[in-house]
This record gives structure tokens, C-alpha cells and sequence, in this order.
């Protein structure tokens, strides 16, 4: 299901606004972050770093940008707007969301693996 612009509350934009500008701030800084939404890669550079590590259930696209970001540079692109569906953070919260991906990345980071054994679908 797609969500409808419309549909998208207050609390949406500001949790879009927010991570998305943490995310581009990790890019700046040479970090590496993606978002799991929406990820353009070109495939070289893709099989170069190893793909997804799949091994990995939660935080697999923080690993795969943080490689990429470890040799390129990457760009996030403001001028692209994709619509993406608030279920996780309306169903899950948002506070609960914004600390799953937190704990996540960051043992993702610095183990390898991610805390999640499971990344939950949300429909």
C-alpha cells in the first residue's frame, strides 16, 4: 500500500524532517547512512563493498552505506521526494522506532551484528 500524501500527519513530516537531515548529516561527515526506503547505488560499487551483508537483520543498509562511505562519497538527494509509509512509527511509536535503529546502527557499527534477530514486517 502506497501511502497518500495527504494521509501524512504532523508527526510524520517531523520525523521525516529530522531523519532525514541526521541522515545527510552523517553523509557530510563521511559516515555513510541509507535509509532502507529508498537507496541508489551503482551496481559496481554495490558488488565492490559487498552488497547487503545478510547476515545482518536490522542496520544492513547503515553497514552497506557505511562501506560505501569508507571509499566514496555520497550524495543525499533533497531534490528526490519519495513517499514513504508511516505504519512502523504509527504502530511501533516513534520513540521506539528512532531506538531500534539507534541500537541497531550502532552495534551494527561496532560488532558487526545487529541487537534485532528480526526485523519485523509491519502491515
Amino acid at each position: 500500500m502506497e501511502p497518500n500524501p495527504t494521509d501524512i500527519i504532523f508527526k510524520d513530516k517531523f520525523f521525516y524532517f529530522i531523519f532525514n537531515n541526521y541522515f545527510n548529516f552523517l553523509n557530510v561527515i563521511g559516515m555513510g547512512m541509507g535509509r532502507g526506503e529508498c537507496q541508489i547505488i551503482r551496481k559496481d560499487i554495490f558488488e565492490e563493498v559487498g552488497k547487503y551483508n545478510s547476515t545482518i537483520a536490522a542496520g544492513e543498509d547503515f553497514d552497506l552505506f557505511h562501506k560505501v562511505a569508507k571509499k566514496y562519497k555520497i550524495k543525499f538527494a533533497n531534490d528526490i521526494v519519495v513517499f514513504e509509509s508511516p505504519r512502523r512509527f504509527r504502530k511501533k511509536g516513534y520513540l521506539n522506532t528512532i531506538f531500534l535503529w539507534f541500537i541497531n546502527s550502532v552495534s551494527v557499527l561496532f560488532s558487526g551484528k545487529s541487537i534485532s534477530k528480526k526485523w519485523e514486517k509491519v502491515r
